[in-house]
């Protein structure tokens, strides 16, 4: 909330690695170039092949949440 991509991501790469899908799902998002976009994050750049592994990692994990959104990059 307080623009710290960086941050975040330290905090969302520790709870992936520990097995966490809500942490492997943020973690992409903070590569989705919507998420990125709707948060006017700036000075980010976007990685659609980093998010997809992201959320795809999180989807292993068991989100459902992750599924529809490597649906809706697929689409684009």
């Amino acid at each position: 909330s307080v623009g710290d991509i960086a941050g975040a991501r330290r905090v969302f790469q520790y709870l992936a690695d520990a097995g966490n899908a809500d942490g492997a799902l943020a973690m992409g998002a903070t590569f989705d170039a919507r998420f990125l976009a709707e948060h006017s994050a700036i000075g980010v750049a976007a990685d659609d092949a980093q998010a997809r592994s992201w959320y795809r990692r999180a989807a292993d994990l068991g989100s459902l949440q992750a599924k529809t959104l490597l649906a809706e990059i697929a689409d684009q």
